[in-house]
């Protein structure tokens, strides 16, 4: 894992760009099952259940717990991209401009901006 690549690094066993890529290469190939992993620990730690073990309605509520937290995670996502993206924050892009020089690059260019200057 991570931890494995670092001490290789410290000891000086990577000695080049591309063998460090190779080690980042297999360690993302196997990142589902490391996602699994963490998941089965994380059910063991935070709610004291073994995956094998774990009763139904326990099992759904934690499934119902994590889709809700999900989708306020997105809601939060999709509130914050409206507050970046909104019109209020355009201004200083020169979207807020009368003209159609107003082009929303950041380069600023034309008569406009001579003006502006």
């Amino acid at each position: 894992m991570i931890r494995d690549l670092e001490a290789k690094l410290v000891r000086g066993e990577i000695a080049s760009y591309d063998d460090l890529l190779a080690g980042l290469s297999a360690i993302h190939a196997r990142y589902p099952e490391y996602v699994w992993q963490y998941v089965v620990e994380t059910l063991e730690k935070e709610f004291g259940y073994r995956l094998e073990a774990i009763p139904k309605e326990q099992f759904l509520k934690i499934l119902d717990e994590g889709q809700k937290a999900a989708l306020s995670l997105q809601s939060a996502i999709l509130e914050d991209s409206r507050k970046e993206f909104g019109s209020a924050s355009r201004i200083g892009y020169g979207l807020d401009l009368a003209d159609a020089k107003g082009t929303g690059t950041l380069r600023p260019s034309g008569e406009r901006w001579r003006e502006m200057r």
